[in-house]
């Protein structure tokens, strides 16, 4: 026999549960506000008049049903179970503030409203099985189910409510918690069934249990198909990621780097949230000055105070739109907060129309969206570092359309890194707080010159006076670089190199003036290497510089070794030191070759004396190297499967992503740069490998139009020329169709990926 002390024990673990399962603790004193049926209908009339004078009446009796079941529900349990008022005030107090809350939007009161209206045929009619409490007291555990269900109804409701993006989002968001609703119908269906004579305390715990299983089942489900719908979107956008530049960005910067501007006055400003707060923040500098690595600073500073966007933009990027930084920003968002990425899923996969087309190509409906998703996320911070280093229509398209949704979202703060260029000027000279990063940041440079200095000492083998001098002759490196991070870390790796102290002695007697003269010294010193050395020198420096995309290693390292025109190509049996070969002007990044800084690659193709390098000759090299590889030996279609194995175990491949990918490109830059007349060994090797690719049997299909490509030099060799045009075409549609797709990722993403492994 059921005791009630038992049954009041089950009751007051509902309510324990139903107050750990809120959000907000502080709404736990506004659901004593009612305790009666009475109370609810008076506040609903008040509600019904309130209305009635804003024009906005929505049919209150709706919840008649529902609120006369609680009712008697109320009246079984307090007379039947003896449960304490609390209990009975948990029934009618969370109407209350539902009707509250929901009645600040039409849409939101209007879908409580017929969820109540919906509950209430449910619901049991208690008060026609009083003969059943009465004769059977395994029944009050059944009444304890009921009350378990309606506090879930009450926390999924409250819980939605509570979310600060419910008024902007709520057609996003509403339909996965009215779902779970229907499963809290569910669960008060079964558990009606049980309201019989025969009913066994065993049958009262399994539905129990069955209740909790029912509801995790159906949020394992949602969130799984979410997560599906989520990452086929994320897959077909594409959008670029920006994780692995930050997270080398910041484990590369050095300790102590950026004390000063967390107690800028103009930055401490801009990280506070209200209206007096400035929404931009430009932290502008001269090149090399350090700007990436404070963007990296504020990034993690503004993770702990909201939500943090980046994106670390780079002249090495194949930026094609800035559509495409946009796409970051977005699913960067939707990443930090399930409920936004509710939102964008229900945005774009549940319409009767599939919109990630649009979200792919639209440039307004792809903003609209962004914007949505801010206005809903709360205090959020932007940090776009590097923007400088785009192109001026990119810069332009980025700024206005971010500034405009700046003015949308005041809860949105845009910080900017870059130098002091004509287009961005424009755009934030009056609407940003500015600091200038290389009229701040000298003791950060003294603190870095310091640490590197000590950790190439404390290895170099030099005795204690040959350190003493060193350091000496590096004391006025910090004011000497005027700011430049960069200007301090090419000094130090060019001595770095040196073997003697004499040597170092000659390079730091006079330090150069400014980054274009620390550039000039290397390159000279480069100059002085044997011929053949100073050659594959040059060739890395070139294809780094002139390359359509970036190149790794070991693809250079097969690069180095082939020769135009020769179709055998030798094994690759050394590995690249680029230190001794470019000195500190290149660095290895994950395999990557990549210029110290953008600078580096004005330097050398725009502004060095000697002409080290020439772009023409460069682009030449880059494509004839291509056609040379691709029209070689290994190619062969009757090359037995021993030679392939061999040549795969050799790496004799690992030049064939790039050379596939890119020769067409290549070839068109190098086009482009001759314009009139081509080289002659160019169009040599084009007919080369022409004639070694040419399939009789293929069928091409549409026609090309290799004007559209400027291919007017390679006139003279018609059918060569077609083929470079459709090269080009296809890379085209790999780039920007929208019907030719794979949920799995393009092939050129595939392409990426294996030269990166």
């Amino acid at each position: 026999m059921a005791s009630n002390d038992q049954v009041n024990e089950t009751f007051a673990k509902a309510k324990s549960d139903f107050f750990k399962g809120l959000k907000d603790p502080k709404l736990r004193s506004q659901l004593q506000s009612v305790t009666t049926i009475d109370g609810i209908w008076a506040f609903v009339n008040q509600l019904q008049h309130e209305q009635s004078q804003n024009k906005r009446l929505l049919g209150l009796n709706r919840i008649r049903p529902f609120v006369e079941r609680l009712g008697e529900y109320a009246g079984v349990i307090e007379v039947f179970t003896q449960v304490k008022p609390d209990v009975i005030a948990l029934i009618w107090g969370p109407i209350k503030l539902l009707l509250q809350i929901s009645s600040n939007l039409v849409k939101s009161f209007d879908a409580i409203l017929e969820v109540m209206k919906t509950l209430g045929p449910v619901l049991p009619m208690f008060s026609q099985l009083t003969r059943l409490f009465e004769t059977n007291d395994r029944m009050k555990y059944v009444l304890s189910l009921f009350f378990e269900d309606i506090l879930d109804f009450y926390q999924v409701s409250l819980n939605f409510f509570n979310l600060g993006s419910w008024k902007v989002l709520f057609e996003a968001l509403w339909p996965a918690h009215r779902a779970k609703i229907e499963v809290i119908a569910q669960n008060i269906e079964k558990h009606s069934r049980l309201m019989c004579d025969e009913i066994m305390i065993a049958d009262v715990l399994q539905a129990a249990a069955e209740r909790k299983v029912a509801y995790k089942h159906y949020e394992a489900a949602r969130a799984s198909k979410e997560d599906q719908d989520f990452y086929s979107m994320e897959t077909y956008i594409r959008p670029p990621i920006y994780d692995l530049d930050f997270d080398r960005i910041r484990l590369s910067r050095c300790e102590g780097t950026g004390t000063w501007l967390q107690q800028d006055t103009g930055f401490e400003q801009w990280l506070q949230d209200g209206e007096e707060s400035p929404q931009v923040f430009w932290l502008q500098g001269i090149p090399g000055a350090g700007k990436t690595y404070l963007a990296s600073g504020i990034v993690e500073h503004t993770r702990q105070l909201g939500h943090s966007l980046f994106a670390f933009l780079s002249y090495r990027q194949d930026l094609q739109s800035h559509l495409s930084v946009f796409h970051s920003l977005i699913f960067q968002l939707a990443h930090q907060d399930r409920h936004l990425r509710t939102a964008l899923c229900h945005k774009i996969m549940s319409s009767a129309k599939d919109m990630k087309r649009d979200l792919k190509g639209d440039t307004k409906f792809a903003i609209d969206t962004f914007a949505e998703l801010l206005e809903a996320a709360g205090l959020t911070y932007i940090t776009v570092d590097g923007l400088d280093e785009l192109s001026e229509p990119v810069q332009r398209t980025i700024l206005q359309q971010v500034l405009d949704v700046l003015k949308r979202c005041q809860n949105v703060k845009l910080c900017v890194s870059s130098r002091r260029v004509d287009t961005i000027n424009r755009f934030l000279k009056d609407a940003a707080v500015i600091v200038r990063v290389d009229q701040n940041n000298s003791r950060c440079i003294e603190g870095y010159a310091s640490y590197r200095i000590q950790e190439w000492l404390g290895g170099s083998g030099f005795d204690d006076d040959a350190c003493t001098e060193i350091r000496q002759l590096l004391g006025p490196l910090a004011e000497k670089a005027k700011g430049m991070f960069l200007y301090a870390k090419i000094i130090i790796e060019s001595i770095e190199m040196l073997p003697d102290v004499e040597s170092i002695r000659e390079q730091l007697e006079v330090l150069p003036e400014g980054l274009d003269e620390a550039y000039e010294r290397i390159l000279k010193r480069l100059l002085k290497l044997p011929s053949g050395v100073l050659k594959q020198s040059k060739r890395i420096l070139s294809w780094i510089a002139c390359s359509p995309v970036e190149i790794t290693r070991r693809e250079m390292e097969q690069a180095l070794i082939i020769h135009p025109g020769n179709e055998t190509i030798a094994q690759v049996r050394s590995t690249l030191n680029t230190l001794q070969l470019c000195g500190p002007l290149v660095e290895v990044k994950d395999e990557w070759l990549l210029f110290v800084h953008f600078t580096v690659k004005e330097y050398l193709l725009r502004r060095q004396h000697d002409s080290l390098l020439s772009e023409g000759e460069a682009l030449l090299d880059i494509s004839a190297t291509c056609l040379t590889y691709l029209s070689s030996r290994m190619f062969d279609l009757d090359a037995t499967d021993d030679t392939v194995q061999t040549n795969l175990i050799s790496g004799a491949y690992r030049l064939l992503n790039f050379a596939s990918s890119q020769w067409a490109e290549c070839l068109r830059l190098c086009v482009r740069h001759f314009r009139t007349e081509s080289p002659t060994e160019l169009l040599e090797l084009l007919q080369q490998f022409h004639a070694r690719s040419t399939n009789s049997e293929y069928d091409w299909g549409m026609d090309t139009n290799s004007t559209y490509w400027a291919l007017q030099p390679l006139k003279d060799l018609p059918e060569a020329c077609d083929l470079v045009s459709r090269a080009l075409d296809f890379r085209r549609s790999l780039r920007g169709s929208y019907d030719w797709r794979s949920d799995e990722g393009s092939v050129l993403r595939r392409l990426s990926e294996t030269r990166e492994g």
